[in-house]
């Protein structure tokens, strides 16, 4: 998902870059920065929750348009600006949480596994199968 790199070696960009290598509108805080020192696995949480929240709602979450404040995406996403409602898609309450923490403005912020996202992940999946199934059976009884 990210940027390769020896931790011990010599690094690809220069320090002094205002900017470390990554795709702007998906790229985390940090990245738009350059601190390669808090660079990690958490960096890329921060582009899966742009993803997932972009999948959802169909256009991006920290879009200025959509959000009504900022000058670009980056912008936003450097002010931790952004929406997880429209008119037309409203988030459950775990799922947003879940993208709230991915989102987190600092890496400390999200998750630190690969093993704990997916944890809550799983979790949340549980949920909505158990919350599905009422729903089933409530239309089996009204369907009769």
């Amino acid at each position: 998902m990210g940027i390769a790199r020896f931790i011990d070696g010599e690094s690809l960009t220069k320090t002094i870059y205002m900017i470390g290598p990554c795709t702007p509108i998906y790229a985390s805080p940090e990245q738009l920065m350059n601190k390669k020192s808090i660079i990690d696995i958490r960096t890329d949480f921060f582009s899966i929750g742009i993803i997932l929240a972009e999948l959802y709602l169909g256009c991006h979450p920290f879009e200025p348009g959509l959000v009504g404040d900022g000058v670009s995406i980056v912008d936003n996403i450097l002010r931790g600006k952004y929406v997880l409602n429209t008119e037309s898609k409203y988030m459950s309450e775990p799922f947003k949480n879940l993208i709230k923490k991915l989102l987190g403005p600092q890496p400390y912020n999200r998750f630190r596994t690969y093993e704990i996202f997916k944890a809550e992940i799983e979790k949340i999946l549980i949920d909505m199968s158990i919350i599905i199934k009422n729903r089933s059976k409530i239309k089996t009884r009204i369907g009769r």
